[in-house]
């Protein structure tokens, strides 16, 4: 909690914010737009910081999709910082995740913004590595489940 608090600090998040309790869906979002903010302005590692707590806080809630968004934060994240066999490792992750979730629900068709963008980052990282059919295979799979997404 001490380093979100500091996070939201230095942010200008107003105290308000801070009733929230650590794992409610508010406190999630709220971090997401600070993630947002931190990775378009820097610095990036505070984007790393942040994406991470969000991860721990999916982790803890047991949802399965939730845990796939910081998943591709993660990615973006160290793809950006030039990591990018680590950038594929998260997106894996990611991508059994939207995976698995599909597997378990019969009324999920195709696959969410998380899972896509999973899919993107890792045809990215991918193709920086010399992995050209990789990527290439990863993003007609990004490019075929954005198409099927609704």
């Amino acid at each position: 909690m001490a380093k979100i608090l500091d996070v939201r600090l230095r942010s200008g998040v107003s105290d308000q914010g801070l009733s929230l309790g650590e794992d409610s869906g508010q406190y999630f979002q709220a971090l997401s737009g600070l993630w947002s903010y931190y990775m378009s302005r820097g610095p990036v590692t505070t984007a790393q910081e942040i994406a991470t707590q969000l991860l721990s806080i999916a982790e803890r809630s047991g949802d399965l999709g939730l845990r796939i968004s910081p998943l591709s934060m993660l990615a973006d994240v160290v793809y950006n910082l030039g990591r990018f066999e680590e950038a594929v490792e998260r997106c894996e992750e990611g991508i059994a995740l939207d995976q698995e979730r599909a597997a378990l629900d019969s009324a999920y068709a195709g696959s969410d913004d998380p899972g896509i963008m999973c899919r993107m980052w890792a045809s990215w990282a991918l193709s920086r590595l010399g992995y050209q059919r990789r990527a290439q295979a990863m993003a007609d799979e990004a490019l075929r489940l954005g198409s099927e997404h609704t």
